[in-house]
């Protein structure tokens, strides 16, 4: 396995990311990055979260995620309401989805690790880079908002 993976949370309003899981491996269930990180702890009172369908089954006591409705084999199509409901969801995440292309222009989170040894002791140095243009990113987005606004 090539691959590393993180859970992001983002607020859609600002686009700045708020929180970042740990680096696990790429295999890893995102539900299960989530549930067992500390960022899961965190999150406060009333949140609500846009998610995609890898978190179907999320149960948090101070999350409400919103999460796209899917046909289930053998029912059928979704009802106009699920559709409008869905549409309605991917107008808001395509914002969330903006932020996740804008990481991947760094060449070193887009291509797999070529490392052949990815134990859990290597995947701390991994979070280095991650954390890192996540944090350039957010002071991008600083930056901008301050010189629009003298």
């Amino acid at each position: 396995d090539h691959t590393v993976k993180n859970v992001v949370t983002i607020d859609p309003e600002t686009r700045c990311i708020t929180g970042i899981t740990d680096t696990r491996l790429g295999k890893t269930h995102d539900l299960e990055v989530f549930r067992t990180d500390s960022l899961f702890y965190q999150l406060p009172k009333g949140s609500v979260g846009l998610a995609d369908s890898g978190f179907q089954g999320v149960s948090h006591p101070f999350l409400k995620a919103v999460i796209p409705y899917r046909r289930v084999r053998g029912q059928g199509e979704l009802t106009p309401e699920q559709k409008v409901t869905n549409k309605s969801i991917s107008h808001r995440r395509v914002l969330v989805e903006h932020v996740f292309a804008h990481l991947k222009k760094y060449k070193i989170l887009s291509e797999p690790l070529r490392d052949k040894c990815l134990t859990p002791d290597y995947l701390r140095p991994a979070d280095i880079p991650f954390k890192t243009i996540a944090g350039l990113y957010n002071f991008h987005l600083s930056y901008v908002k301050q010189h629009k606004t003298s």
